[in-house]
């Protein structure tokens, strides 16, 4: 289990994610968890942090997956920077993963480097709206763990954003003031959490995500999407993210670094 899950199952016995509505009861509500942006060095981060966003301290080390994450956190969600720092591992675990993963680093001319993880209540595979399967990391030396992601079957298609479920009690814990915050016990970790929920330019919430994709393969994002809250998708030439903060009632439009499809409004 890596440090970040091990991080969001502790705070799900502190904070409780409220439930999310669904319209047809035959049907699970979609919520977004967090955007993920692959990245091959710093130079976004470091940009993000310029720009006034505070990111996590801790690097997540994902093990039998070649990948290692970066994080800013705000009260409803996340983003996550995703690095691949093992291709022969990576390569090795695509079966499990249900795609070939590591070329969306390695062919960037076709393929997409955005991805998106939600949450679902109830937690019921059968009944998404996108058909999944499930997926184990193969931790070492741990053959029996309770890790896993439910997996978009169309994460195959390298040229759309790859999409999963995050596992009950796993998803980002929702806050509504920093001090809910206080609840954890841990000074160390209480002070690092309340440093990563707070933001030199006050942002809090991820009100609404924006993805633009390729027209021909737009049908198979908006069957992930369509019934998700705050979540749209757009037809274009291009794979491209647009996360708004607070509604975005201040007016401000970011580019960290143009040649990261990544923009940010609030």
């Amino acid at each position: 289990m890596n440090s970040i899950l091990s991080l969001f199952l502790l705070a799900s016995t502190w904070l409780q994610t409220p439930p999310v509505a669904s319209s047809n009861p035959a049907r699970v509500g979609m919520d977004l968890d967090h955007v993920l942006v692959l990245v091959s060095d710093d130079r976004l981060m470091t940009a993000i942090e310029q720009l006034g966003f505070s990111v996590f301290g801790r690097v997540s080390q994902h093990q039998g997956q070649g990948t290692s994450g970066r994080y800013v956190f705000f009260y409803n969600g996340y983003l996550e920077f995703l690095s691949l720092d093992n291709a022969e591992e990576a390569r090795a675990n695509a079966d499990r993963f249900g795609s070939d993963y590591a070329k969306r680093w390695t062919d960037l001319a076709h393929a997409c480097p955005l991805g998106v993880g939600l949450r679902a209540k109830p937690f019921k595979p059968e009944a998404f709206p996108f058909p999944t399967h499930r997926y184990r990391p193969k931790l070492p030396g741990k053959k029996d763990h309770d890790h896993f992601y439910q997996m978009d079957l169309s994460n195959r298609v390298l040229t759309r954003p790859f999409v999963f479920v995050s596992q009950p009690g796993a998803e980002h814990p929702t806050i509504d003031h920093l001090t809910d915050l206080d609840v954890v016990s841990d000074l160390t970790t209480r002070t690092e959490l309340k440093a990563a929920h707070s933001h030199r330019i006050g942002v809090k919430r991820i009100t609404h995500v924006t993805f633009e994709v390729p027209s021909e393969v737009a049908e198979t994002a908006l069957v992930a999407f369509k019934t998700t809250q705050r979540l749209s998708v757009i037809r274009g030439n291009r794979c491209h993210v647009t996360l708004t903060f607070d509604k975005g009632i201040r007016g401000k439009v970011l580019t960290p670094l143009r040649e990261y499809p990544l923009t940010l409004r609030y």
